[in-house]
């Protein structure tokens, strides 16, 4: 990183966000638009912005940094997990996450960050909305297949309509992904087509590749 530069490390929550810098000052944030412009008005002119991919939580701040013409780098979890580890550092704390996440920023080469498309952005919800679904669908077959070993007093009543809620489970899981189907299809129908003729690469596979590579 280029010594004129002053780093910033953000450690990203749901509704916070801690900040430290390579001097160990400290601060915080709400996550909403009101703490991305208090945070702004802190930075000095080429600043570099590091942080974690923390699901959607992130996101916002990391397109409000860039269309303030912010130097913002969204680092994979593991990389800091690993550079964490490197340091042998064991303290976990939302201000000793954002330390460590800002002395990676400082030792190591960043990539700038680009928001993705709009399409992308709607693809990953229903992606992470059909893996809610499926985990809810699958606690329910598992408590189905459990009644199966009790008594029939124990099930009655139970029975049925845990089955209309797997049923209907099934029919939000396949509308959400016959849209997350016609995202990719209309957007990266090439890159699609590509992957399916790689062996070891089904339909599943290659659907959820372009949103997270």
């Amino acid at each position: 990183m280029n010594k004129n530069k002053k780093c910033y490390g953000i450690d990203i929550s749901k509704d916070v966000f801690d900040v430290m810098d390579e001097n160990d000052n400290h601060s915080s944030f709400s996550n909403t638009m009101q703490g991305f412009k208090e945070f702004k008005k802190k930075l000095p002119p080429d600043s570099v912005v590091t942080m974690e991919a923390t699901g959607v939580y992130h996101v916002q701040l990391a397109d409000y940094l860039f269309l303030q013409n912010v130097f913002v780098s969204v680092v994979n979890p593991l990389v800091i997990k690993r550079f964490i580890q490197m340091k042998m550092r064991r303290v976990k704390t939302d201000k000793a996450d954002a330390q460590m996440i800002c002395k990676y920023g400082v030792q190591n080469e960043l990539k700038a960050y680009e928001p993705v498309s709009l399409q992308m952005k709607e693809a990953r919800i229903l992606t992470e909305n059909i893996d809610l679904l499926v985990k809810s669908r699958n606690k329910l077959k598992n408590r189905l297949h459990a009644l199966s070993h009790k008594s029939e007093r124990t099930r009655a009543g139970i029975i049925n309509p845990m089955k209309k809620s797997i049923s209907e489970l099934n029919k939000q899981i396949k509308r959400l992904e016959d849209e997350l189907k016609q995202i990719i299809h209309s957007n990266y129908h090439d890159l699609y087509s590509r992957l399916q003729t790689i062996p070891g690469i089904g339909s599943s596979t290659a659907m959820l590749y372009p949103l997270y590579h």
